[in-house]
């Protein structure tokens, strides 16, 4: 990637012209694309994610660590969040529901089956919001199918983090066992 798109980007971010910025990353390689867009800062990740247009989404997505995809999609409404997983690869989008951790992967499952509402209760995040309805095995929702059986369950020993964790994934683990 060239410095200069970078610079670009940035200089489109910061005059919000945030649908410029899209077809600038869209004019790259899906992984040049995905890697641009992890070196913003990231208050301009979630604005620019949310202005993607959604099959852009779907493959930024796959390029991203499956906690960092989890966080941006939510920054999504759920009708997005259901487009953006029909238009990704089914092989990535498997590998990103087993990636998941069995908590974050049924309120997924959840959400977009339309089990919980779109917007989690006030003052509550996506991922803190209680799961409404007890494990199911399968979903179906327009193309998108998931079967429950396809899921990993990892122990809660299954990775343990250090000093050198990403922030973002800390706070992430630390809600999700909180929640166990």
């Amino acid at each position: 990637m060239n410095p200069s798109t970078a610079d670009k980007l940035q200089a489109l971010l910061s005059q919000g012209r945030l649908e410029h910025a899209a077809e600038e990353l869209r004019r790259l390689d899906a992984g040049a694309a995905a890697g641009l867009f992890m070196s913003l800062p990231y208050d301009a990740q979630c604005g620019l994610f949310r202005a993607l247009p959604t099959d852009l989404a779907a493959t930024l997505v796959s390029h991203f660590p499956y906690y960092h995809a989890f966080v941006l999609l939510h920054s999504r409404s759920i009708e997005d969040l259901r487009a953006i997983f029909e238009k990704m690869h089914p092989d990535i989008r498997l590998q990103f529901f087993d990636e998941l951790p069995e908590e974050a992967w049924q309120r997924l499952m959840d959400e977009i089956s339309g089990a919980l509402p779109a917007v989690p209760p006030p003052g509550m995040s996506a991922v803190q919001a209680p799961s409404l309805r007890a494990g199911f095995n399968q979903v179906q929702v327009g193309k998108l199918s998931v079967h429950g059986g396809l899921r990993k369950t990892l122990g809660s020993a299954a990775w343990q983090p250090s000093q050198d964790s990403c922030p973002l994934l800390m706070a992430i683990l630390f809600i999700l066992r909180a929640a166990e």
